[in-house]
């Protein structure tokens, strides 16, 4: 990625007095700390436990849809919160994320033998090697540089996914001028303070159009995340393989 968004994860570290066994005692503080690292506000007006528990239900539920799935590998794991939850739920799991630190707290905190990688790279440098049921993406495809490298990351996840891919909180090109006009309107300077920090919006076309070249039933659907302002300008969206080949879009 050219922009600075990189520079900007590969900078987030834990705590330096965080003693990660006594956290791992409680589960549902680890995975806080966890999204948090990743630069979730977790803030009393904003996104709760039980809001991210809401979004990992609908995840599940969306990946496994069609077909029942045990493994899953991410786009953008950083410090392994997701991961964390479907290895809870004796899934194995895989990602891959550009920040060292925050992937080496993945390691420490996600359970050794549900994990069967986790690359420090490029979205790009996935590798297909090691085949998974479902893969998926949370906040992270708006961070890329453009369409094309989009393409390319999504062309290996259709490769190394058996079954299903889902992404999260896609920035919706319909909502572009409206994101600009809160952001603006609740930040100071906006435009200065994020300058060199762009968010890549997304027309549903791009995956309708991947779908039909690939043979993948597309399904979009809203965001419905308790406490999170950015609903209002986000969509997910699930591809599916099916038995055939069969193309269409409609909604779950």
């Amino acid at each position: 990625m050219r922009n600075k968004w990189k520079e900007i994860w590969s900078k987030r570290v834990k705590d330096g007095d965080l003693n990660i066994e006594e956290l791992k005692r409680n589960p549902r503080e680890m995975f806080l700390y966890m999204k948090k690292l990743n630069g979730f506000d977790i803030l009393e007006k904003g996104i709760t436990y039980e809001g991210f528990m809401g979004q990992q239900k609908r995840l599940v539920e969306k990946l496994c849809f069609y077909k029942p799935c045990k493994s899953v590998f991410e786009i953008g794991c950083g410090s392994g919160g997701n991961l964390y939850l479907f290895s809870l739920l004796d899934y194995k799991v895989g990602g891959i994320d550009y920040s060292q630190n925050l992937l080496d707290f993945a390691r420490e905190a996600v359970d050794k033998k549900k994990v069967l990688e986790l690359i420090c790279d490029d979205a790009v440098n996935a590798g297909t090697e090691i085949k998974y049921d479902a893969g998926f993406s949370n906040s992270v495809f708006s961070y890329f540089d453009d369409y094309d490298y989009a393409e390319k990351v999504l062309e290996i996840m259709n490769e190394k996914c058996r079954n299903s891919i889902v992404l999260i909180d896609v920035h919706d090109l319909d909502k572009k001028q409206d994101f600009l006009d809160f952001r603006r309107k609740t930040i100071d300077n906006y435009d200065e303070k994020y300058s060199g920090l762009p968010k890549l919006f997304y027309p549903k076309s791009f995956f309708e159009q991947f779908g039909k070249k690939h043979g993948l039933e597309v399904v979009f659907y809203e965001s419905e995340m308790d406490g999170y302002w950015n609903n209002a300008y986000v969509y997910n969206v699930c591809l599916y393989r099916l038995d055939g080949g069969c193309y269409y879009t409609n909604s779950h």
